[in-house]
């Protein structure tokens, strides 16, 4: 009985708002029909037909008395109300066409820069990621206790003893990334793949499995096992025209026959594992031993989560298995500094390391700053428009509307407006978001699958709400603060006092101070990516080319292999016309590099203070004449220094420094043993100091190298470096020439099986290596320019109405004998107090903010004081220019005009 009357209430209310008219008519012949019945019953009682219809409508209280207590409760007449509301806020904004114009663009400038960046933070950072239910998804990293080191991925006897003796976890998995890539052949040619070798637990641990054919089997995982592949769907539809028949064909993987097993979904993504912000495109079996060794901390390690066990449960059970294995293997064990282990899940762990997080909430925070300066713009323009409309409201007051009522119909005119304003933010945001893609560095994770879903909808839904409630309250407030009296036999306007000029004067100092913010993080970080152009990079970056190589090819595993490709490659780019000279490295500079460690005394030691971190480069001869690097002392590398030949090396002169501080050139004929292979490998012999070059990026610091001739380097090392990192080919021409075609037309008369990766110039790589710091700078600049724009905007709108309410006002004191530069003097000077103000608060709220800076900024502070004195001094003059054209059009009041008029 309770249900079916929810229901019958339900459908009426419906009807109420969809079919008002029908049911008014209805509530209209049930009144009569009461009111009949109630004569009726009079009449049988003697009384006459008149009497007894006069009687029944004193009884029953009035028609229209009863009429609107029924509809009353209905439940649905604020929303009726709502809706007339709306559709006179709709009427009043098209009545007054540039107010509303100027109004909704300013907010939608706003809402679309907000949720631009927004489709960005939920892609890259909040999003969960794409697999069966993610948060069982982890990530197992390792660290050095009572030591404050750093995370470190973890080797292969790691991987296996975590494996069997994991409690907690479902599975376990190992990934060995590639940045090198492969090279594929076998259909159209042999292309550059980005690709990984992984273990079979891998498309288990991640709640994914192939689209077709299948992942990889356990026998297939095992050392010497069939050559298998398993394709991404990209890989799939791009050089396999998404074939359906793709499983069991032989594709060539470096130089190798694969059979296809199996094809990934679409959304399966692992490219923030590649740290370097490519989706693997081909999967190999790891095939590791089961007893594995340790072969250096390169694996990164994965687990699914056994349902119901949470993450510090996970880091308990990690810790007991760390113990276990450093029981187990003692050799590993530093006195003092036990082993332990961090598990994340793999969606923190990737948000972690690409440190893209705080670069992102950063330009939140600032974007945040834009809206609200245009949230303060149009409550001005509001506050204007409710000054205009005092008249109207003391009207409906006097009539009998409430307070409430008012204030409900302001804020519904308020959200029509916002309404409005995000449909044409979202036309903005779908706009600013494909612009932010395609500027958005490639280290970003995840950029790929910006979109505009549900909850980039209901971001934009809820900010356009709030900024509607804001501003309209605001405006409420100020128009209910009427004297219905003095507002009706005024007329309408009312001269201003202090009380009306107060809030817009706070409103402009209120932008002045945000924009101060804006512009001063965007002018620390310009001056960061400037010096970050004018750091010294040690070589000549200029008329210089690198051409990337996979070797990862079985036949290069040799360093004769090598070597040889290198020189018969190097021999054919010297004949390109327009070529001075030509080299080869095993990595480009300014990208990453292999590392390893030296011993000083040219001897093996385990003690840690004999030892140190390096950088290692296997390049061949003329490499540092053909990059530009100066020769301190001894000698360049030449073509005898080969496999059979003593074992030489050159060092930079930080390495030099950090040996022999003082006596840098007395490192020529030391030795120094490089950690490239056993402990009984031979040590080199220095025979040249070159100078420092900023080899990891632009951004980081010098750190201690050594160069080695490729042709020395051990058969293990090489093969270990070719799968890590590819090969760098480097050009210098004698001016601007672009040598692409010519570069790839050579390397393929090398081998033909060899595809170069990708060919720019060295300058590319430099805005490659600056890319975030110089993303983050345009998208500060970008927003500070827009906040400065919106201030002068509203600096300006804000006076022009004040000087326009103030009309009769100077128009006495002109009429009294002011001169035009003493009301031009009046002007300024109450528009510079609000712009002096909004100046010292910005100031004090950039130092105060400028912490959220300082892991991005390179060459200047945080609190650069020059930079918030220029900035303040730019702003001023910005900021008085506004307020100069109307307080000019001030003094060209006419006093009998004005006082005609009033």
């Amino acid at each position: 009985m309770t249900q079916t009357r929810w229901i019958d209430k339900l459908q009426l209310r419906l009807r109420s708002l969809f079919h008002r008219t029908e049911v008014d008519a209805d509530l209209d012949d049930e009144l009569r029909d009461h009111i009949e019945q109630k004569a009726h019953l009079y009449v049988a009682q003697g009384v006459a037909r008149d009497e007894a219809r006069r009687r029944a409508l004193l009884e029953f209280g009035g028609v229209a008395k009863r009429a609107e207590e029924c509809r009353d409760a209905r439940n649905v007449t604020w929303l009726e109300h709502f809706i007339a509301d709306a559709r006179f806020g709709l009427r009043t904004l098209r009545r007054s066409p540039g107010f509303s114009l100027v109004a909704i663009l300013t907010l939608a400038l706003g809402i679309g820069a907000n949720t631009a960046i927004f489709s960005v933070i939920d892609a890259a950072v909040l999003r969960p990621l794409p697999y069966p239910e993610p948060n069982r998804v982890v990530e197992i990293n390792f660290y050095t206790a009572g030591n404050g080191g750093s995370m470190n991925d973890g080797d292969s006897q790691q991987y296996v003893f975590w494996r069997d003796h994991a409690t907690t976890l479902e599975s376990v998995s190992a990934l060995f990334g590639s940045l090198g890539g492969f090279n594929l052949s076998g259909y159209s040619g042999a292309v550059h793949v980005s690709g990984m070798k992984v273990s079979h637990e891998l498309f288990f641990a991640a709640g994914m499995q192939p689209i077709l054919g299948r992942g990889f089997s356990r026998e297939e995982d095992l050392p010497h096992g069939p050559n298998v592949a398993v394709l991404s769907y990209g890989l799939w539809q791009s050089a396999f025209g998404a074939d359906p028949n793709i499983v069991n064909r032989s594709i060539v993987i470096n130089g190798v026959p694969h059979q296809v097993i199996g094809v990934l979904p679409a959304q399966f993504r692992l490219e923030s594992l590649m740290r370097a912000g490519e989706n693997p495109e081909v999967y190999l079996p790891l095939q590791i031993a089961g007893a594995g060794s340790s072969d250096g901390s390169n694996y990164t390690i994965l687990g699914r989560l056994k349902p119901g066990v949470t993450i510090a449960s996970a880091n308990a059970d990690m810790d007991r298995v760390a113990v276990e294995y450093e029981n187990e293997h003692p050799e590993t064990v530093h006195p003092g500094f036990p082993l332990r282990s961090m598990v994340r899940t793999l969606h923190e762990a990737m948000v972690s390391d690409s440190q893209i997080a705080p670069i992102l909430y950063v330009l939140m925070g600032a974007v945040g700053f834009v809206l609200l300066i245009a949230c303060v713009n149009v409550a001005n323009l509001f506050l204007s428009r409710a000054a205009t409309r005092r008249r109207e409201i003391a009207v409906r007051s006097a009539l009998g509307a409430s307070a409430s009522r008012i204030f409900s119909q302001l804020i519904a005119e308020s959200l029509v407006f916002a309404v409005l304003a995000a449909a044409v933010g979202l036309a903005i945001a779908y706009a600013g978001t494909r612009v932010l893609v395609a500027l958005t560095p490639e280290s970003v994770p995840r950029v790929e699958s910006v979109s505009f879903d549900w909850r980039v909808l209901s971001f934009t839904l809820a900010l356009s709400v709030i900024v509607a409630l804001a501003t309209g309250a605001a405006a409420a407030v100020y128009a209910l603060r009427t004297d219905v009296n003095e507002s009706i036999k005024g007329g309408g306007e009312q001269p201003m006092g202090a009380s009306g000029r107060k809030l817009p004067r706070v409103l402009i100092a209120a932008k002045v101070a945000l924009s101060l913010v804006l512009l001063a993080g965007a002018t620390l970080l310009g001056s960061t990516v400037v010096h970050l152009y004018r750091v010294p990079l040690g070589f000549d970056a200029v008329h210089l080319t690198s051409a990337s190589v996979s070797l990862t090819a079985k036949k290069f595993d040799r360093s004769e292999a090598v070597a040889d490709f290198q020189a018969r490659a190097i021999e054919r780019l010297e004949a390109i016309p327009g070529v001075e000279s030509a080299a080869a490295a095993s990595s480009t500079p300014l990208e990453r590099g292999l590392n390893t460690v030296a011993f000083p005394n040219g001897s093996f030691s385990r003690d840690h203070a004999n030892m140190m971190q390096i950088e290692f480069r296997a390049i061949s001869p003329q490499y540092f004449r053909t990059v530009g690097i100066s020769v301190l002392g001894g000698r360049e590398f030449a073509p005898s220094d080969s496999g059979s030949s003593a074992r030489v090396t050159i060092v930079n002169e930080k390495l030099a420094h950090m040996l022999w501080p003082g006596e840098e050139s007395t490192a020529v004929g030391k030795p120094l043993l490089v950690g490239e292979g056993p402990p009984t490998t031979p040590a080199r012999t220095i025979v040249g100091v070159v100078a420092d070059i900023r080899e990891m990026g632009v951004d980081q610091d010098v750190r201690p190298t050594v160069y080695v001739p490729q042709a020395q380097v051990l058969d293990e090392f090489t093969a270990m470096t070719n799968y890590w990192f590819a090969s760098s080919l480097l050009v210098r021409t004698a001016g601007a020439l672009d040598v692409t075609n010519d570069i790839r037309r050579a390397v393929a008369e090398v081998d033909a099986e060899q595809p170069v990766a990708r060919v720019e110039s060295m300058h590319a790589v430099l805005n490659k290596s600056i890319g975030l710091s110089r993303f983050l700078m345009f998208l500060m600049a970008g927003f500070a320019a827009l906040a400065l724009v919106l201030a002068c905007v509203g600096i300006y709108a804000v006076l022009s109405y004040q000087i326009s309410r103030r009309t009769r006002e100077i128009g006495i004191r002109m009429a009294l004998g002011a001169e035009p530069r003493t009301v031009l003097r009046l002007v300024l000077g109450e528009g510079a107090r609000p712009i002096i103000a909004g100046i010292v608060v910005g100031v004090c709220a950039a130092l105060a903010l400028s912490h959220l800076l300082e892991s991005m900024l390179f060459g200047v502070t945080a609190h650069d004081p020059v930079t918030y004195f220029a900035v303040a001094l730019a702003l001023g003059f910005v900021a008085a220019a506004a307020c100069w054209l109307p307080a000019r059009r001030a003094t060209r009041v006419d006093p009998i005009v004005a006082l005609r008029h009033e």
